[in-house]
């Protein structure tokens, strides 16, 4: 478990990035201490409205080179992905080798839905 000092440095800069950017909610995934290929919520930052998010992703396991976060990880290389205001859907901002790492959609999608930005 991360130490408080560096739990609060991590999460004053996911807060940085969500202010600037008009995001709702930042999340910091780490390997798992017991199991490096997987990987847990380290820290997040939240505005009061997406509390019930958050919690739903406390027990998120997510597995190295799987899925959208598993993938990101394995890759070293971001996604920035965002709701498409005018037409309902969402949007990866990265080209997509493998479609298969949207597997997670579903959970995208509840968040874009009740206008959450990701």
């Amino acid at each position: 478990m991360a130490q408080m000092g560096e739990s609060s440095v991590v999460r004053e800069r996911l807060r940085s990035l969500c202010v600037s950017n008009g995001w709702s909610y930042g999340v910091f995934w780490r390997f798992d201490h017991r199991n490096s290929m997987l990987l847990t919520m380290g820290d997040a930052y939240y505005e009061d409205h997406v509390g019930a998010v958050i919690e739903n992703m406390l027990p998120q396991v997510h597995v190295l080179g799987e899925g959208i976060i598993g993938q990101t990880a394995f890759t070293g290389k971001h996604r920035w992905m965002h709701s498409d205001a005018h037409g309902g859907g969402w949007n990866p901002c990265s080209s997509l080798e493998n479609q298969d790492m949207f597997q997670d959609y579903s959970e995208f999608s509840c968040q874009f839905s009740s206008g959450i930005k990701v």
